[in-house]
């Protein structure tokens, strides 16, 4: 019978003693297992316990928008320095379970205790001014202030929101074109103009419409610096003509590249009475150096300063092109809208591109 009993006792329990002992200490194991599942479930439901506040501030306008993202939902609210004017939520939304998964890990990654408090360019007031407030899932938690400057860490963090919310309520800190949105929008050069409460001043349309001793002699200067050749791709644009100004004629002439994304460049001659030059014409001596008539392509100048440390994407960038008198070169300047932070030292805020060579010039960096 005892032998017939032990047959009747499951493998796993042979040898280990009686079978209640055993169940028994199953029993335990299962109520361990369940404690345990419990405690990790409790660990992982308070690292998503995270909260993100942004106060996006538009000093100009005078109102700005705050947000405040839990792992239940988004709320945007706008408030004014108007007085009497209450402040309004204008957009609330719930958070699936993946997109506070997603900001949770984002979180949990985030270098809360490497940054700090300040990031303010001091060379600029009002302007962009932001602030943050970030406690991730171990309940860690910093507020940050930024004006006029860009943190490449912060700027992450607000991309990472308005991936939350609709277009026309993503927050301007963390709205940036790319690369390829730049591309599509070619660069114009615009000539200056001035100011005058002068009665007798006028803008001419057309070139006709100049005093015929000046045209004669702007016409001259200008074959003399670009060569016959450029100058029949210039083309009036207009100008300036204030008699008893500083500068009596402000003259303009444009041409254009739109296969090498140069939408127009606008050369300027200013000229006294007589017809005179009153300052350097801001285009290169294409007579005397027919290679300084050649451009490099706008999407060219862009890939330069991508390899030279511009981060496209993280920042907004925008495109210039003037005319460098030491050289006598036209230069392409790529440069971020704010100066950037940023522990990675091949990060730059501003290139200048040879536009005729694409030689590299110098990166100088805007004071903060």
């Amino acid at each position: 019978m005892a032998r017939r009993d032990q047959c009747c006792v499951p493998r796993i329990f042979r040898g280990r003693g009686s079978p209640t002992f055993t169940v028994e200490v199953l029993v335990l194991t299962c109520l361990a297992g369940a404690f345990a599942g419990l405690a990790e479930r409790a660990v992982a439901a308070e690292a998503q316990d995270f909260e993100i506040r942004i106060d996006d501030f538009f000093g100009v306008e005078g109102y700005g928008r705050k947000y405040v993202v839990t792992p239940e939902q988004v709320t945007i609210t706008t408030y004014s320095d108007v007085q009497g004017v209450e402040p309004k939520t204008v957009w609330q939304s719930k958070l699936s379970a993946a997109q506070s998964k997603d900001m949770a890990d984002f979180l949990a990654q985030f270098p809360l205790k490497g940054l700090e408090e300040k990031y303010v360019n001091r060379h600029v007031c009002d302007g962009t001014q932001v602030g943050f407030f970030v406690r991730n899932g171990q309940g860690e938690s910093k507020s940050f202030a930024v004006a006029n400057m860009y943190q490449l860490d912060l700027v992450a963090l607000a991309q990472q929101v308005n991936q939350l919310v609709p277009d026309q309520h993503k927050t301007s800190y963390g709205r940036v074109r790319s690369l390829d949105q730049i591309c599509q929008q070619p660069v114009t050069k615009w000539p200056s103009w001035y100011y005058s409460s002068a009665p007798n001043q006028s803008n001419p349309k057309a070139l006709a419409e100049v005093p015929p001793p000046i045209r004669q002699k702007a016409e001259a200067l200008l074959i003399e610096r670009c060569g016959e050749e450029f100058y029949k791709k210039l083309e009036f644009s207009g100008g300036q003509i204030i008699e008893d100004g500083i500068r009596p004629y402000s003259l303009h002439f444009k041409f254009s590249l739109p296969e090498k994304g140069l939408a127009a460049y606008h050369v300027q001659l200013e000229l006294d009475r007589e017809g005179n030059t009153l300052a350097e014409i801001n285009f290169p001596a294409v007579a005397k150096n027919k290679e300084k008539g050649k451009i490099i392509p706008f999407k060219d100048a862009l890939k330069i300063a991508q390899q030279q440390g511009i981060p496209f994407g993280k920042v907004n960038v925008h495109v210039e092109i003037g005319y460098k008198e030491a050289l006598d070169s036209l230069v392409w300047v790529v440069a971020s809208s704010l100066p950037i932070e940023s522990k990675d030292k091949s990060v730059r805020s501003r290139v200048v591109i040879d536009a005729h060579s694409g030689a590299v010039l110098h990166d100088e960096q805007p004071k903060q």
